[in-house]
């Protein structure tokens, strides 16, 4: 599957030179619209509403795709002559993130669970945090803002 996604990219990246892409980083973003709302979606409905069923999630990832799809269309500025209002790529993301919300509440209400799903818990694990990540960490936290502040 690598190879097979390599020669994808091989065969996409040539067209993204082509304006009406806007160049990679805005053809990545538009790209993660179509994706990322669903899996935060399912994700934190799934976490907070315990009687969730199954397909309210499968619900979740199918419909991000052809709702994302439909905001791009008509509310990008893309495709012009069906422009209906433009409406920015997070705004997009986020009409799209609270309208599969919905729908998985509304199937959460017609189909709950019988029983709250119960996160199983680990005791053979040791979840103990080695003292030495508290440093690593700081360190990264120090680097980003020495970042912010030497090249912003």
């Amino acid at each position: 599957m690598t190879i097979i996604f390599v020669l994808i990219g091989c065969l996409i990246a040539p067209q993204l030179i082509n304006p009406k892409f806007g160049g990679i980083f805005k053809y990545i973003q538009e790209f993660q619209g179509f994706i990322s709302p669903g899996i935060l979606a399912a994700f934190v409905f799934g976490f907070v509403v315990k009687r969730a069923p199954g397909s309210a999630g499968i619900a979740a990832l199918i419909l991000c795709v052809p709702i994302y799809g439909l905001l791009y269309i008509f509310c990008s500025g893309t495709f012009e002559p069906v422009t209906l209002v433009r409406i920015a790529f997070l705004n997009r993301m986020a009409i799209t993130f609270l309208t599969i919300i919905f729908v998985m509440a509304v199937i959460t209400v017609c189909k709950p669970l019988r029983q709250p799903k119960v996160m199983p818990v680990r005791r053979d694990i040791d979840m103990t945090v080695a003292p030495e990540v508290f440093w690593l960490g700081a360190v990264v936290i120090a680097a980003v803002v020495a970042f912010y502040i030497i090249f912003w």
